[in-house]
């Protein structure tokens, strides 16, 4: 478990950074208490990471082990190109239409905003040869990091780094995360 819970750490935390749920925590950021940002992201990763864990263990369920090395390892590799796509295309949109408490505003926000999204696939991916809790754990604990190091530090980064650059860093640390899987599968 400790395993799924530090592989999913590290390889979620890497994805979000620059990630559009990243630039939407540091429109939060700017606007409310750190606490209730953090505590948002925290509620609406978890909401999405455990989708992610749920659907990723019943595939690896249902695959043998290597077919599922070689399916994360293309996964990765085609994360890699949908994050390098994005960087191209993003839009840095950081506004929302939620209303009631901030709290919830932003788990909302950040729930829907991975739905679908590189993370959530990686997870289902890393779920799929781990344990589901320590990968949920992992995940969670991972991109809510990522999230507050947005809502924390992202405002001082847009004017030295630009989120295009954060992006392109995430895509190389996709492509090596797939080189290295498939390379351990194909063995």
């Amino acid at each position: 478990m400790l395993t799924s819970i530090a592989v999913s750490l590290f390889t979620v935390f890497v994805a979000e950074i620059g990630d559009k749920t990243q630039i939407i925590a540091l429109g939060f950021g700017a606007r409310h208490r750190l606490r209730v940002v953090v505590i948002g992201l925290g509620l609406g990763y978890a909401i999405s990471n455990l989708a992610a864990t749920l659907i990723g263990a019943a595939l690896g369920d249902a695959l043998p082990a290597r077919t599922i090395g070689i399916i994360s390892g293309l996964i990765f590799c085609g994360l890699a190109i949908w994050t390098i796509r994005d960087a191209a295309h993003q839009h840095n949109d950081t506004t929302t239409t939620i209303r009631g408490p901030a709290v919830i505003a932003v788990a909302v926000a950040i729930a829907i905003g991975e739905l679908g999204d590189k993370t959530q696939i990686a997870t289902a991916a890393l779920a799929t040869s781990g344990t589901v809790a320590g990968t949920w754990i992992g995940a969670t604990v991972g991109a809510t990091a990522a999230g507050a190091l947005g809502a924390v530090a992202g405002h001082r980064l847009a004017g030295s780094i630009t989120p295009t650059a954060l992006r392109r860093g995430a895509a190389a640390a996709f492509a090596l995360a797939g080189v290295v899987t498939l390379v351990t599968s194909l063995r």
